[in-house]
Parts: C-alpha cells; sequence; structure tokens
C-alpha cells in the first residue's frame, strides 16, 4: 500500500493513533516525504506486515507504533 501525500488538498503530515491497527491483510507500506509523524498505535497488530518504507521525513515514531507486527 502507498499512503497518498495529499487528501483533499491538504498535505499529508501524520498517520493517526490506530490508523492501521489490526490489518491483517497489510503486507507493504510506502510512506510519504510529506508524513512527519507516525502515531501511536498506527500500525500496532498487523501480522503480515513485512516492509515499511519510512522516509527520512518522519521525525517522531509514536509508542507500540508497530507492535505486534511479527514479520517486520
Amino acid at each position: 500500500m502507498v499512503i497518498a501525500d495529499s487528501f483533499k488538498g491538504k498535505p499529508v503530515t501524520k498517520i493517526g493513533d490506530g490508523a492501521f491497527a489490526d490489518c491483517a491483510n497489510l503486507e507493504h507500506v510506502t510512506i510519504p516525504e510529506s508524513v512527519k509523524i507516525i502515531a501511536e498505535d498506527a500500525f500496532n497488530s498487523c501480522p503480515g506486515l513485512t516492509s515499511v518504507n519510512i522516509p527520512e521525513s518522519v521525525t517522531s515514531i509514536g509508542i507500540r507504533a508497530f507492535r505486534a507486527c511479527f514479520s517486520l
């Protein structure tokens, strides 16, 4: 999955709390350069997640953001 860099004309700067939590079928994520924050539990319990492309623009990753992502 590729996360869009904008939504309704505004830049995506944060992946919110629990935004993709419990997405069992999620395997790959590409985060755009516009994102600065990956919040708490953003990808918590995504057991099928095998790769995440995190750009240098990310300055903060919340606690448990990738908890229970056993395939990472």
